[in-house]
């Protein structure tokens, strides 16, 4: 017997001909499109969303008030009262320290750190500061990082920067000093685009032509051939290192490590749990 649908319940006869299963089938595959639809939204806004409202997860940030959070050579030169302190001479006083803990999660990094200082009595001093991957020996190579050269004390700076293991002239007129007052660096990796972003937030550069003052000054922004190698480089690194007999006075503070998660990821494992819960109610 044919039922008839009144406000959706069936009587004898269906008004238009139909049996209910028509409309139950219609009805299931309306709510089938409705639940794609609504799953490709989500696909296309979640990225969007996410890259707006991610904050980012401190990985590393170290204050220097003590030594516990690092190994390395001739850390007894370091002296820790608030900050880094570097006081040592002679051709053996070269200090190496990296962190304990390792990082390297994917993502868009952040690396800064400030009361950036050095000052070297002779020719070819330096310091570097960055992401290392091996510690083995004192290693020049850095994922993400700066290295500054001291030509004798007073004279300019010749600096350079790090990326895949890759050092890179800062521009002349663009140079970090650290040996006139204190600096602040911050250096940023950005994952979308493979940008390389590089900005001295205080102290002195060199202009080319003399001593400018630094106000979020942007060293370095470019587009770099290739993705960041996260796992390579997963260690926090220090380094100073005096040469021929000369003195070397330095410090450092506040060296941070952040990363943003990547979008895609947060976004593939939401869409996983939505196709997880609507299998589940089909059933």
């Amino acid at each position: 017997m044919k039922k008839r649908v009144t406000n959706g319940s069936c009587s004898d006869v269906c008004s238009v001909g139909k049996t209910c299963k028509y409309f139950i089938e219609r009805e299931i595959a309306m709510k089938k499109r409705g639940l794609q639809f609504g799953l490709v939204c989500v696909m296309l806004l979640v990225p969007v969303v996410w890259t707006n409202v991610a904050s980012a997860s401190v990985l590393f940030n170290e204050t220097c008030e003590n030594l516990d959070a690092w190994t390395g050579a001739s850390m007894d030169r370091m002296s820790a009262d608030g900050k880094f302190n570097l006081n040592a001479g002679n051709t053996d006083s070269n200090v190496y320290m990296y962190t304990n803990g390792t990082f390297s999660t994917p993502g868009d990094v952040t690396f800064s750190f400030d009361n950036g200082y050095f000052n070297s009595t002779t020719n070819s001093g330096h310091v570097l500061v960055g992401l290392v991957g091996d510690t083995a020996h004192y290693s020049e190579s850095l994922g993400l990082g700066v290295k500054f050269t001291e030509y004798g004390e007073g004279a300019p700076y010749n600096g350079t920067y790090y990326y895949n293991g890759t050092a890179h002239d800062f521009a002349s007129t663009l140079m970090p000093e650290g040996h006139w007052n204190t600096m602040a660096i911050k250096i940023e990796y950005f994952s979308a685009t493979n940008r390389l972003l590089i900005t001295q937030i205080s102290g002195m550069y060199f202009d080319g032509s003399g001593h400018a003052t630094a106000n979020n000054t942007v060293l370095v922004d470019q587009i770099m051939g290739a993705a960041y190698d996260y796992a390579s480089y997963d260690k926090v690194l220090y380094t100073a290192n005096t040469k021929y007999h000369g003195t070397s006075v330095g410090s450092i503070d506040n060296i941070v490590l952040e990363v943003v998660p990547e979008p895609v990821t947060v976004s593939m494992l939401i869409c996983g749990a939505i196709v997880a819960f609507c299998r589940r109610r089909r059933r």
